[in-house]
């Protein structure tokens, strides 16, 4: 009752190559592919300052932080309580059946954290999941940090932080579901509900979006660009990660009549005051950039700015409006509060064709819908 022994296994459960095993194992824990901080100029993968671990040594710190949390709920436990509580709360027992784990009598259990910390909604699957993407829409990067929230009025009803780059697993089968660049998911009892999904970091806009819940199921909640607190306009577009259904060039007509997207960026230190941020389709890796694109205005001029999409794969008559997840997210500066405000979320109006979907129009401080399709550019 003072030493808690880990095994490591893989995304399948199995035992991990390396990982030592017995009837003296007291769990097994997440050990390979996983992903970890590195010195900053060493050999790295997802980043400088990252790289993939394997070893019991990655899945020891599952359970030593397991721990921190079950005690945190339940201050009054001793460490043996604690311990009987990590090991036998899990729902989850690895196959022993020679291949997958070897057959030797024992009888350990793999780390359920949501068992844990939930455990009567989790026995009868009254949770539901929230998963989604989020991303700085300056740079397209991973908003790495930033604290996304399920909210019923002030009501906090489920929270978890963006990482850089994170996977999904399901808790009752524990089989792998996806993984991909500042994915987040949370799980929550409020079941069945209508509840606002926030994003925030310090310095960032505080998009709130309206999501809705289902018992014992995933909900999506959107590859979510938030901003920096930059004046004047955001115009993002975005579609579900890892979707190629359509490839979408974001385009911006000037009142002057210049089109700011492929081909011409635009500037952000002189005339025309807007600019194109970057390029999905020439992105080499399935970054949260492949399936995003991003326009910012500086400084408005007189005029009408019409803002729309190209997908230039498809061409002619393209229905991948419908199928891509495509999302139309619109900021505006607020002068009162020195912050950038979420005004509109626009998906595509039902049955939309055509090779261009034209989102709004933007004069001074008002936005004007349009949401339509057509073989012709605006």
């Amino acid at each position: 009752n003072k030493v808690i022994a880990v095994a490591a296994h893989d995304d399948t459960h199995c035992k991990a190559s390396f990982s030592n095993y017995g009837t003296w194992v007291s769990i097994t824990a997440p050990g390979v592919d996983i992903l970890s901080t590195t010195p900053i100029g060493g050999v790295t993968y997802y980043g400088n300052g990252f790289t993939m671990l394997d070893g019991t040594s990655m899945a020891s710190p599952f359970v030593a932080g397991a721990a921190a949390v079950a005690w945190a709920l339940n201050p009054g436990y001793t460490n043996a309580q604690i311990g009987q509580l990590l090991t036998t709360k899990t729902g989850f027992t690895p196959n022993r059946d020679g291949s997958c784990w070897p057959n030797d009598g024992s009888t350990f259990q793999a780390l359920n954290l949501l068992h844990i910390i939930k455990q009567s909604e989790y026995e009868s699957c009254n949770l539901a999941g929230v998963y989604g993407y989020a991303l700085n829409a300056e740079n397209g990067e991973p908003i790495t940090g930033a604290k996304v929230q399920l909210l019923s009025g002030t009501t906090i009803r489920g929270t978890d932080y963006v990482p850089y780059y994170g996977s999904r697993t399901d808790p009752y089968s524990h089989s792998f579901v996806d993984e991909g660049y500042g994915l987040f998911n949370i799980y929550t009892d409020a079941i069945n509900s209508h509840l606002k999904l926030t994003v925030s970091k310090n310095r960032f806009a505080k998009p709130k979006l309206d999501i809705t819940t289902t018992t014992c199921s995933w909900n999506y909640a959107g590859n979510i660009p938030v901003p920096p607190n930059k004046p004047y306009y955001w115009l993002a577009i975005t579609w579900e990660y890892g979707n190629t259904d359509g490839l979408y060039d974001a385009y911006l007509l000037h009142p002057d009549g210049i089109y700011i997207g492929f081909g011409q960026p635009g500037s952000l230190i002189d005339y025309p005051w807007a600019r194109w941020f970057w390029d999905s389709d020439i992105e080499l890796t399935d970054t949260l950039r492949t399936f995003s694109e991003v326009i910012r205005i500086k400084k408005m001029n007189a005029g009408i700015y019409n803002f729309f999409v190209d997908d230039f794969w498809n061409g002619t008559s393209s229905t991948s409006w419908q199928t891509s997840g495509i999302k139309a997210y619109i900021y505006r500066w607020d002068p009162i509060t020195l912050t950038q405000k979420l005004i509109k979320v626009i998906t595509p109006v039902s049955g939309c064709t055509g090779e261009y979907w034209y989102i709004g129009d933007i004069q001074g401080n008002k936005v004007t819908e349009v949401n339509s399709c057509s073989d012709v550019s605006p």
